[in-house]
C-alpha cells in the first residue's frame, strides 16, 4: 500500500530538529490553536461510565474490562460526547488518544478536547500516535516517575505540528482507515493460520511420543486407557525409575556472588506458567561451578 503513495513534489524545512522536511503547503500550527480544552461535568445525570482503551477506543466500561471499577459519586466525572477527541493524561506519552463515539462520563484524569475550526478529528487522532508526537509528549509530560507523568493542557497545547488542509486530513484518514482494516484482517487470518499449525504440531508430537515415527509399527495394548495402544517394542516404566531427584542443591543465599549473574534458576516459585520463558533468580557462573563440584561429590 505504502509503496503506491507518491511522493510531494516540494518539501521544506518544518524549523523541528525533530520533525525535520515536510511538504511544501503544510502549516505549523502549535495544538492550541487546533484545539480547546472542555470541561463539562456528569452531575447527577446517570451516565455510562466509559473508559479508554488501547486497542478500540472509547468503550462502556463494562466493555472494556471483566473489572468493574465501583464508583459511588460519579459527579464530578467529565461528562464526554460523540464527537470528543479524549486524551489520558498519565498515558499521553505512549499514545492513548481517541475519538468518542458514545455519551457517558469518563475519568476526571481525562481531557476532552473539541476543534476550534474546521478540521478532520480523525486525522489529528493517528498523529497523535505517532512516535514523533508521542517523543514529545513524553518529554512534556510531568509527574513522579513514568507510571504518574501527566500531560497537562499548557504543556499539550504548545506542540508544534505540519497540518495539510481539511480535504487533505480526510483523505489521509480515509487512507488509514482503510489500511488499519486490511492489516486487521490479514492478522486475524494469519492468527487462524498459527492456531491450526499449534494444534497440527500438537498432533504430530503426541504421535511422534506415544507411537514413534513408523506409521506402520505393530502395537501393544499399554494397559493405561488414556495412553492406549504403543509400539510392541516398547516399555512402560515409570518416571521415578528414569530420572534422579536430589536436595541441597541450591546456591547459599548468604554468599553473595552465587546470586544475580545471568544463569537462569529455576525454582518452584517459577512453575505456576505452562511455557517458561525465563526464571525469577538468576545465579553467576562461580555458583554453577560450586553447584558441578557438588554434584560430583554427591557422586563419589
Amino acid at each position: 500500500m505504502i509503496s503506491e503513495l507518491k511522493p510531494y513534489s516540494a518539501y521544506k524545512d518544518s524549523g523541528l530538529p525533530w520533525l525535520g522536511e515536510v511538504p511544501k503547503h503544510w502549516a505549523i500550527v502549535r495544538i492550541k490553536n487546533l484545539f480547546r480544552e472542555i470541561d463539562r461535568r456528569n452531575g447527577n445525570s446517570g451516565s455510562t461510565l466509559l473508559s479508554l482503551t488501547r486497542s478500540r477506543g472509547i468503550l462502556p466500561q463494562a466493555e472494556a474490562s471483566n473489572r468493574i471499577a465501583s464508583v459511588e459519586n460519579l459527579s464530578k466525572y467529565k461528562l464526554c460526547k460523540p464527537g470528543d477527541l479524549v486524551m489520558n493524561r498519565m498515558q499521553a506519552w505512549s499514545g492513548m488518544f481517541a475519538i468518542s463515539t458514545y455519551e457517558g462520563c469518563i475519568s476526571p484524569d481525562y481531557s476532552l478536547f473539541l476543534p476550534v475550526k474546521p478540521l478532520d478529528v480523525k486525522y489529528f487522532e493517528y498523529v497523535f500516535k505517532t512516535p514523533l508526537l508521542i517523543e514529545q509528549f513524553a518529554q512534556r509530560s510531568k509527574g513522579i516517575g513514568t507510571g504518574f507523568n501527566r500531560l497537562y493542557t499548557p504543556d499539550f497545547g504548545v506542540v508544534p505540528l505540519a497540518i495539510p488542509s481539511v480535504e487533505e486530513q480526510s483523505k489521509i484518514a480515509t487512507f488509514l482507515d482503510y489500511a488499519d482494516r486490511r492489516i486487521r484482517r490479514y492478522i486475524r487470518s494469519k492468527q487462524k493460520l498459527i492456531k491450526l499449525l499449534e494444534e497440527q504440531k500438537q498432533v504430530i508430537i503426541n504421535q511422534a511420543v506415544t507411537r514413534g515415527l513408523d506409521p506402520n509399527v505393530s502395537l501393544k495394548p499399554s494397559g493405561i486407557e488414556w495412553l492406549g495402544d504403543i509400539p510392541a517394542r516398547w516399555d512402560l516404566k515409570k518416571v521415578k525409575f528414569l530420572v534422579a531427584s536430589r536436595g541441597g542443591m541450591t546456591p547459599s543465599k548468604a554468599e553473595a556472588n552465587y546470586w544475580n549473574g545471568e544463569i537462569p534458576w529455576v525454582s518452584p516459585k517459577d512453575m505456576k506458567v505452562l511455557e517458561l520463558v525465563d526464571s525469577e533468580d538468576h545465579i553467576s557462573d562461580l555458583a554453577l561451578k560450586w553447584k558441578q563440584e557438588l554434584y560430583f561429590f554427591l557422586l563419589m
